[in-house]
C-alpha cells in the first residue's frame, strides 16, 4: 500500500508542477501582451499630442508670415495648419486622457462656440463609443466635452 500511495503523490507533484509552470506562461504571457498593448496606445496618444502641437505652431507661423505682408504663404501654412491640426485633434478624441479633452474643450469654448447641428450627433455618438471600446473606465468624458472638441461646437441647453 505505501508503494501506491507513493505513486500518487508522486504523480500528484508531478502534475501540480506541470500546472503550474503551463499557468505560470499563459499568465506571462498575458501580461507581455497587455503590457505590448499599453506601450502601443501611450505612442498613439503622445504622436496624437505631438502632431496637434506642430500643427498648432504651424499656424502662429502663417499668422508671423501674414502680418510681414507674405499673405500667399501664409494661406497655405494656414491651409496644412487646418489639415494637420484636424487630423490630430480627431486622435485626441479617440485616443487622449480624459484631462486632456477636457483641457482643450475648455480651450475651445473660449471661441464662444455656436451650437451643434443635429447632424452632428451620430457624429459624436460614434466617438464616445470608440473612446469606450478603446480606454479603460474613468476616462469618460461628457458630450459636451467632446462636441467642443470634436465639432468644435456645443450642445444646445
Amino acid at each position: 500500500m505505501a508503494d501506491n500511495q507513493e505513486w500518487r503523490v508522486s504523480l500528484t507533484l508531478a502534475g501540480v508542477g506541470i500546472l503550474g509552470a503551463v499557468l505560470g506562461s499563459a499568465v506571462t504571457h498575458f501580461l507581455a501582451l497587455e503590457g505590448e498593448r499599453s506601450k502601443a496606445f501611450e505612442e498613439r496618444q503622445a504622436e496624437a499630442f505631438v502632431a496637434f502641437l506642430s500643427a498648432f505652431e504651424k499656424d502662429r507661423m502663417s499668422k508671423n508670415m501674414r502680418d510681414q505682408g507674405r499673405k500667399t504663404e501664409a494661406e497655405e501654412l494656414k491651409k496644412q495648419y487646418e489639415l494637420e491640426a484636424g487630423a490630430a485633434v480627431r486622435r485626441i478624441v479617440v485616443f487622449g486622457d480624459k484631462k486632456v479633452v477636457k483641457a482643450m474643450a475648455e480651450w475651445y469654448r473660449r471661441d464662444n462656440l455656436q451650437p451643434c447641428e443635429e447632424t452632428m450627433n451620430p457624429e459624436l455618438a460614434a466617438w464616445k463609443t470608440m473612446r469606450e471600446a478603446l480606454l479603460r473606465e474613468g476616462q469618460e468624458v461628457s458630450d459636451s466635452d467632446l462636441a467642443a472638441v470634436a465639432g468644435r461646437s456645443a450642445l444646445a441647453p
